[in-house]
């Protein structure tokens, strides 16, 4: 598993709550801070902030399915 598998498969566990959102918050953490200065800064922003629906809509390529708010342009 590539490490944007191992952080989509985080993120998507908040949307489905299969497992503690403590927990998978902490991994996102660890991922960030492990990871960002590998990471597209758009990325890592959106990581930094904790903005993880536009984490996830970025890694997926989806812009139509980012949330709103100050960073994403709506």
């Amino acid at each position: 598993m590539s490490d944007f598998d191992t952080l989509v498969k985080h993120l998507e566990s908040l949307e489905t709550r299969d497992r503690p959102v403590a927990d998978t918050i902490r991994d996102l953490d660890a991922y960030h801070r492990a990871h960002a200065a590998e990471l597209p800064p758009r990325l890592a922003h959106f990581l930094e902030r904790r903005s993880y629906g536009k984490a996830l809509a970025f890694l997926k390529d989806e812009p139509e399915n980012m949330p709103p708010g100050g960073c994403s342009g709506k």
